[in-house]
């Protein structure tokens, strides 16, 4: 499979690196409730703008059918309201953080008002711009996504109440352009996500028509063409919220969704994807819900998931994955507390046990014990730290046996 031979040559081209290690998690991660303050409503679209570690929320339509037209953002100081004109309020819109111009891009989706639309806007920071420029048809629900190998949006598929498209497009600094290729059936409602560690993008997911079949393949853009994937994957759903997280087994994460055939039907279900294909988390929190939306955190470095809705209620809750119950955060060997274990962690504990200063991290292991030691610097798994674990270093820098943390109180990221 193409995929995996994009994997294999990435993972070679990792282990010429000269070694270094970063935390592992042998504690199971979950969600965990960060916020519960959304604007509440479903549809709307949420980016995280990497300049401004923040995430950006434009749209949707509230618990009265009305479409606000308001522009959002959420930081560290929680969410505010930016005062802005911009695009007429809308659902089933596309919208993406190009990192290469720093600008967020929408297009398309319905409002009451106008009807389909076709219109492509982007937001600077400070205020939205309307490019007036032609691009795909009027349309809703389809899937969008930066695609960071060629510095371009992405777009597939999408429809009206009379065409379904299956169309692909790209949107560059200098417009759209159509691409002539075949690619998955046409359909609304599916998810894309791009996977820049892989230079791919996912698409899963969606439904053919607004009475069609639901569809539950999964498929990769691979710079200039599409490939079905095969494997086990998630049931048949729309309304899902997919995001890939670097920092977490480099994997795409899955939430929830709907079966558009049964309307009572949605799912809490989280589902990790990377090369080695699908694998169900087994974690059942949040409550089922759809239509809500995922972006990962550069500064936090988590995958956040914004609000959704069920057929009871409309969520504002913002939850954080993955996340860790832990007293100890560190990475095993890093005394120096530079977020990772190099040579110079080596030398910082020699010179500790000739006198010097102390490592930079300690904590209670294990938790209530009283006990609190120098957890970074136990590599050998012996639950203190000594110059057993020194020489311990001194062998995996010449490519001995990997740090193994002590086992009491294994190290958490969250």
């Amino acid at each position: 499979m193409k995929f995996r031979l994009i994997i294999n040559i990435k993972v070679f081209a990792f282990f010429l690196i000269l070694p270094s290690i970063a935390a592992a998690n042998p504690i199971a991660p979950h969600w965990a409730i960060i916020d519960s303050t959304a604007p509440a409503r479903q549809g709307f679209k949420a980016v995280y703008n990497t300049e401004r570690n923040s995430i950006v929320l434009f749209g949707g339509s509230d618990s009265t059918g009305l479409m606000p037209e308001d522009t959002w953002e959420w930081n560290s100081f929680g969410w505010q309201q930016i005062d802005t004109t911009g695009p007429p309020g809308r659902a089933g819109f596309g919208m993406c953080y190009d990192r290469a111009l720093d600008l967020v891009i929408l297009f398309g989706g319905w409002n009451l008002d106008n009807g389909y639309l076709d219109d492509t806007w982007i937001w600077n920071g400070s205020y939205w711009i309307n490019l007036n420029i032609p691009g795909p048809a009027a349309r809703s629900d389809f899937s969008m996504a930066y695609d960071e190998g060629n510095q371009s949006i992405l777009l597939f598929g999408g429809g009206d109440e009379q065409t379904l498209y299956g169309d692909t497009w790209q949107w560059n600094e200098t417009g759209w352009s159509q691409l002539d290729i075949t690619g998955p059936p046409a359909r609304i409602f599916s998810s894309m996500v791009n996977m820049p560690n892989y230079q791919v993008s996912l698409i899963f997911g969606g439904q053919a028509g607004y009475n069609g079949e639901v569809f539950g393949d999964a498929w990769i853009w691979v710079g200039s063409v599409w490939l079905e994937l095969e494997g086990n994957n998630p049931s048949s759903r729309v309304g899902q919220m997919m995001a890939f997280d670097p920092s977490w087994g480099e994997s795409v994460v899955l939430f929830g969704g709907q079966d558009a055939l049964s309307p009572d039907v949605y799912y809490n279900d989280t589902w990790e994807f990377n090369d080695w294909g699908w694998s169900l988390t087994g974690i059942s929190q949040p409550s089922a819900r759809s239509l809500g939306e995922t972006v990962y955190d550069d500064s936090l470095q988590q995958v956040i998931l914004i609000g959704g809705e069920n057929n009871s209620q409309i969520f504002q809750e913002m939850w954080a994955y993955p996340s860790f119950d832990v007293s100890c955060q560190y990475i095993p060997g890093d005394v120096n507390a530079s977020n990772s274990f190099t040579g110079l962690d080596v030398t910082y504990s020699v010179r500790f046990f000739k006198g010097g200063a102390q490592p930079l991290y300690s904590c209670e292991c294990p938790s209530g014990s009283g006990n609190t030691w120098f957890v970074t610097g136990d590599v050998n798994g012996s639950c203190s730290f000594s110059g057993l674990d020194v020489t311990y270093m001194v062998r995996y820098f010449k490519g001995g046996a990997a740090p193994m943390p002590c086992q009491d109180c294994l190290p958490g990221r969250r």
